[in-house]
């Protein structure tokens, strides 16, 4: 009797256990394939990673803060203008992560270039599917460094097991600076640049075809000042800042083809490149 009694009272409890793990698989499962919906729907990572390389050109690196991307929002943070709904909803579409368990913003962490200390490159993480991020670093990372974070693959889509060991973060993406120049670039000789800039029209464009867009430009270079080296017409100059100072093997008279980012017109006489490496630098 009492071996039957405890058959009953095992099935009982095993059945029991069964019943409230489907319904946390299940409560898992949905719960991980919304905030998937909301991470690639509503707020975009290449939303966010567009917003980053678009401080990186005005810039020339990336920002050391995640909240700097966004100036006014950044302001808005250290004064806590919380109550304002603009910031709310800037707050909760790009920068709360929809899968942390406690509402935190996504880890982000720049990586620097070790000779010039530039924030050459980023990368950015959600707490995943267990809601926390397990691999924060706090020391400061170089490019080349060896880094490694397990992480979890979204084309695997819900782990149950994942989900209750915890152990791996979502990497978003990862981007460096200077690879990202090199891939996407335009290519103009000095008097295409010079023509462009000098046309009222062109100057006074809310979108600039050349301004803050990577581009590699053919001349002969007229003078070197400190870090910089200039192109020079009669009645226009473009300055470019290296982006290794003191290492160049360019030297007066050399006809090269430089890689920088357009990032400002002083008047209609002189273009600023910063970040300048030679366009067929590895």
């Amino acid at each position: 009797m009492k071996k039957r009694l405890f058959t009953i009272i095992g099935f009982t409890i095993f059945s029991i256990l069964i019943l409230l793990s489907v319904y946390d698989y299940k409560e898992r499962k949905e719960r991980f394939n919304k905030n998937l919906n909301i991470l690639y729907n509503e707020q975009s990572s290449m939303l966010i990673q567009n917003f980053l390389l678009d401080y990186y050109v005005r810039n020339g690196e990336f920002p050391d803060k995640y909240e700097k991307i966004d100036t006014a929002f950044y302001n808005a943070l250290n004064s806590n203008s919380l109550t304002n709904s603009d910031f709310k909803y800037i707050k909760e579409r790009f920068y709360t992560d929809p899968f942390s368990v406690d509402s935190s913003f996504y880890y982000y962490k720049a990586i620097y270039n070790e000779v010039n200390g530039k924030r050459e490159g980023c990368f950015l993480l959600s707490a995943g599917i267990d809601g926390k991020i397990n691999y924060k670093i706090s020391d400061r990372i170089y490019i080349g460094d060896s880094i490694s974070i397990s992480t979890y693959e979204l084309n695997q889509g819900f782990n149950y097991l994942s989900a209750l060991l915890g152990t791996k973060d979502l990497l978003l993406f990862d981007i460096n600076g200077i690879a990202n120049m090199k891939m996407y670039h335009a290519d103009y000789n000095v008097k295409e640049i010079m023509d462009y800039f000098q046309n009222d029209t062109n100057r006074h464009l809310k979108y600039h075809k050349m301004l803050k867009k990577s581009i590699c430009v053919k001349g002969l270079v007229d003078s070197i000042d400190n870090n910089s080296l200039f192109f020079k017409e009669p009645t226009f100059s473009i300055e470019f800042q290296l982006y290794y100072p003191n290492s160049t093997k360019i030297e007066l008279g050399d006809n090269v083809e430089l890689l920088g980012i357009c990032n400002q017109y002083i008047g209609d006489s002189l273009v600023m490149f910063i970040n300048t490496i030679p366009c067929n630098s590895n």
